[in-house]
């Protein structure tokens, strides 16, 4: 495993705010978060970034690490071509949830809009390797996780092409 892979788990293990954060109460009923989180996801899929932004800043602070909440956010970001700051997103997601593939896979992608093709290749062969991996405790299912190690694989090849034999 990388030094920055390590390193975000390690952190989310020891870090006093995530167990602050931890012990939080929601500010919104569950569900004006779940009505606000469709609109969010709605303006996602329509590539209205910039409301989709708003909806899934507003929802962290009901819960500031919901899985789902950062990964609209991050997502909203890199559709706003602010990708530093989406990476900033995913790294706090993977510290609230180390190992997720779909964070790990949305970071590869940041980097890889950035031109830090070499950070993204770390990602990727750690995505592809969740994907190969039998991860009991994962929160993605096996078929996600295939599906998400598939797009690795892919932008890794995109990146550096596997060598062919010179027999």
């Amino acid at each position: 495993m990388s030094n920055t892979l390590q390193s975000t788990a390690a952190a989310s293990s020891d870090n006093p705010l995530v167990a602050a954060l931890r012990q939080l109460p929601p500010c919104f009923e569950p569900r004006v978060a779940a009505a606000l989180y469709a609109l969010g996801y709605a303006h996602l899929q329509e590539k209205r970034y910039q409301q989709a932004h708003d909806y899934f800043r507003t929802l962290l602070i009901n819960d500031p690490m919901d899985r789902s909440y950062l990964a609209g956010l991050a997502l909203a970001l890199a559709g706003l071509q602010r990708h530093a700051e989406a990476i900033r997103i995913n790294t706090a997601a993977l510290l609230w949830h180390p190992g997720d593939p779909a964070a790990m896979l949305r970071q590869a992608e940041c980097l890889l809009a950035l031109r830090r093709s070499a950070e993204a290749v770390t990602w990727l062969d750690a995505v592809v390797a969740c994907g190969a991996a039998d991860a009991v405790d994962s929160p993605s299912s096996h078929t996600e996780r295939r599906a998400l190690a598939t797009r690795a694989a892919g932008l890794r090849n995109l990146i550096q092409p596997p060598q062919e034999d010179a027999s």
